[in-house]
């Protein structure tokens, strides 16, 4: 599925990504604290980086250019980043955290990382 869509659209992808992302992140899992274990000093600044993803992603899809293996390589370098973060703190809150929160971060995790590698190799092409 991936394989077909334009370099455009994975722009999309990745903002709709990042908007769930931030409505996770900012609302649900906050909402959920106590159930995660995760505190919400943390991760309402998580929701506001998704967020600043979500904004960057839909205006590559919007505005796309010229530029947009460059402005791609970005976007997945920061979705790595984000990875790496959320894995810190995982290792970092792994006695706070319930099976719940651990599973959401570590497939949140999953779920991104092969996104953003795929995202490398269309740059790449």
């Amino acid at each position: 599925m991936l394989d077909t869509l334009k370099p455009k659209n994975i722009f999309l992808l990745d903002g709709l990504g990042a908007a769930f992302s931030t409505l996770m992140h900012g609302v649900v899992l906050v909402w959920l604290e106590d159930a995660i274990g995760m505190p919400s000093q943390i991760l309402y600044p998580l929701a506001f980086v998704a967020f600043l993803f979500f904004i960057y992603s839909i205006s590559c899809y919007l505005f796309f250019s010229k530029n947009w293996r460059r402005l791609l390589k970005i976007i997945a370098s920061a979705n790595l980043l984000f990875c790496a973060v959320s894995f810190v703190l995982v290792v970092l809150f792994y006695k706070e955290l319930t099976n719940l929160g651990l599973f959401y971060f570590i497939a949140e995790i999953f779920v991104v990382v092969p996104l953003a590698i795929y995202e490398l190799k269309v740059a790449g092409r």
